[in-house]
C-alpha cells in the first residue's frame, strides 16, 4: 500500500471511530431531543444534512424522505427558529457547524451557483462568516437581521474561480475584509471578490 492509500486508510478510521464514540452518541442524542420539536421537514432535513460524512451522526441511517415546500433560505430561517427556541449555544454552535461543511448541505447551497464553473466554485460571502452571524443572532435572541444577511448571501452567491485567485482569496477564507459592514444601507456582498479585480453583471 502506498503512502497516500495508507494516509487515507488512517483517515477513514479516524471518522470512523469519531462517529462511533461517546461523545458523538452523545451529540446524536441532543439532536434527535431537539427535533421533537421541530416541523418533520426541518428534522429530515437536518438529519439528511448530518449523514452525508462517514464521521457525522446519522451516517448509514435509514432516514424516510419528508417533502418540504420551503426554499433552501427558509429552510436556514427554519433551522434558526428552532435553535433559539430549543438549544443551548454551545450545542447550537457545533450543530450549525456540521451543518455547512458540504457542498450538498442546505446552508452551502442557499447560496446557489451562478456562471461556468473554471478551477472550482467559490461562496463570494463564506458560508463560515454566515454561520458566526447566524450564531451571534441566536446568542443575543434577535434575529431582525436575518433576512437581509440571508438575501446577500444568496444574491453574492458561488462564483467560478481560476487556480490563482482561489489562492488569493485565502487571505479571507472565512471572513469579510475589514470594514466591511453587511447591515450597512447599499452594502456591496461582492466586495471580497472586487477586491482582487473580480465584477459580476448585477453587482
Amino acid at each position: 500500500m502506498n503512502t497516500v492509500n495508507k494516509s487515507q486508510s488512517k483517515s477513514a478510521i479516524r471518522r470512523v471511530e469519531r462517529r462511533n464514540s461517546e461523545e458523538t452518541a452523545d451529540f446524536k442524542e441532543k439532536i434527535l431531543l431537539l427535533l421533537k420539536h421541530a416541523e418533520p421537514d426541518v428534522a429530515y432535513s437536518i438529519k439528511r444534512d448530518l449523514k452525508t460524512m462517514v464521521c457525522m451522526p446519522f451516517y448509514g441511517d435509514i432516514i424516510v424522505k419528508v417533502k418540504s415546500n420551503k426554499s433552501k433560505i427558509d429552510m436556514i430561517k427554519a433551522y434558526v427558529e428552532l435553535l433559539i427556541n430549543h438549544s443551548e449555544i454551545e450545542f447550537t454552535a457545533r450543530l450549525l457547524s456540521e451543518l455547512s461543511k458540504q457542498q450538498n448541505q442546505v446552508i452551502r447551497k442557499a447560496a446557489p451557483r451562478k456562471g461556468k464553473k473554471l478551477y472550482r466554485w467559490e461562496h463570494v460571502i463564506p458560508c463560515a462568516f454566515v454561520v458566526k452571524r447566524m450564531i451571534d443572532m441566536i446568542r443575543h435572541n434577535n434575529t431582525t437581521t436575518l433576512d437581509k444577511l440571508l438575501f446577500l448571501y444568496a444574491k453574492a452567491g458561488q462564483r467560478p474561480v481560476t487556480h490563482e485567485t482561489d489562492i488569493l482569496l485565502r487571505k479571507y477564507n472565512s471572513c469579510m475584509p475589514n470594514g466591511w459592514d453587511w447591515t450597512a444601507d447599499n452594502v456591496d456582498p461582492f466586495a471580497r471578490h472586487t477586491e482582487f479585480g473580480l465584477s459580476y453583471d448585477e453587482a
